[in-house]
């Protein structure tokens, strides 16, 4: 059980590292200009989308019993994985 809350902790500070990063991005809309900024809008929408999930997940694993942890920490890596790389790319492509 111990093992559970310390990923559930890890993964939340994850969560949160990304969240900054989705709101750096968020800073970069404010200052591109209109194609631009509709291009980053889409993509935070996107975000935002792909980090609710990941937090859904999260509470799964919080709830989840010893037969199904192994599937639920597994969904929940892949989702925290797919956001990681989601931000990253974005911030990539629109950060100066």
């Amino acid at each position: 059980m111990e093992q559970q809350e310390s990923h559930e902790k890890d993964t939340e500070s994850k969560l949160k590292q990304w969240e900054a990063k989705i709101n750096e991005l968020k800073a970069v809309m404010d200052k591109a200009d209109a194609k631009t900024r509709e291009k980053i809008y889409k993509e935070v929408k996107r975000l935002i989308k792909l980090k609710y999930k990941a937090r859904e997940k999260l509470e799964l694993m919080k709830y989840a019993g010893k037969e199904s942890i192994h599937d639920v920490k597994q969904g929940v890596e892949k989702v925290v994985k797919d956001l990681e790389n989601a931000v990253s790319s974005a911030l990539s492509r629109f950060k100066a």
